[in-house]
């Protein structure tokens, strides 16, 4: 493949995925082999691996942070692999009319063999601290903070100035 194809690859399933929410695009441009070296937010957590994997979690960031705008500002393609610079908009579902829009920015790398995305590696900035913040409990200032996995259910309603995500109300 030619760097114009792989990046054409790597674009169309941001785009595709995480900007349109087309789910189909995972069938389509992700090997069975996929594997996902993006950091994990507790240290005994396994490396996201597999297209059905990976739907998951799109289908949960989907829902949780909807509507989600991707832009790329740039890619860089060397042999078998495309490195882009994104920009990520999400809108944060909070109870009420208290939606928020939240925007961060991030740099990954998608291995590319036989049209398919082998391998990924990121570092996002605000959806890795969102996702922390679902697993997390704690306040700044607090220490430590203790990684903790929140029950299901939320609690029947939040206070005013907070939102429910996994089982929790969080202030802003």
């Amino acid at each position: 493949m030619s760097k114009t194809e792989n990046k054409a690859i790597s674009s169309r399933f941001l785009i595709g995925l995480w900007d349109k929410g087309d789910l189909s695009v995972v069938d389509e441009l992700i090997a069975l082999d996929y594997v996902d070296h993006t950091p994990r937010v507790l240290p005994a957590e396994p490396e996201l691996q597999g297209p059905d994997a990976l739907k998951q979690l799109a289908t949960d960031y989907l829902r949780r942070f909807s509507p989600m705008h991707v832009t790329i500002d740039d890619q860089i393609a060397e042999g078998n692999e495309v490195m882009y610079r994104v920009k990520w908009t999400v809108t944060l579902r909070l109870q009420g009319s208290h939606d928020q829009q939240v925007t961060g920015i991030g740099v990954g790398i998608d291995h590319i063999a036989a049209d398919k995305i082998v391998e990924n590696w990121n570092a996002l900035d605000v959806l890795y601290r969102l996702h922390n913040m679902q697993l997390i409990v704690g306040r700044l200032g607090t220490t430590p903070i203790t990684p903790y996995v929140p029950p299901l259910a939320c609690p029947p309603s939040c206070p005013p100035n907070s939102f429910c995500m996994q089982g929790y109300c969080w202030h802003f």
